[in-house]
């Protein structure tokens, strides 16, 4: 973090940060929202024949609700 490839660093008082950040037992429930799995229900299609894997149903659900 960064990734090596980015060719960018971290200033030391960022270092420092996540150093404290991590000495203090922080855990990814702290961090909020963002970083909490979203589990929602697959929907339904009519044409289910064009259907490819879980994604292409919300893709086409919206699609089909927009006519």
């Amino acid at each position: 973090m960064p990734p090596p490839e980015a060719h960018k660093t971290l200033k030391p008082e960022q270092i420092a940060l996540l150093r404290e950040w991590v000495s203090r037992g922080r855990s990814m429930r702290s961090c909020g929202r963002s970083f909490r799995q979203k589990h929602q229900a697959i929907p339904a299609v009519m044409h289910g024949e064009w259907v490819r894997n879980g994604i292409d149903n919300f893709v086409l659900a919206r699609l089909e609700k927009k006519d």
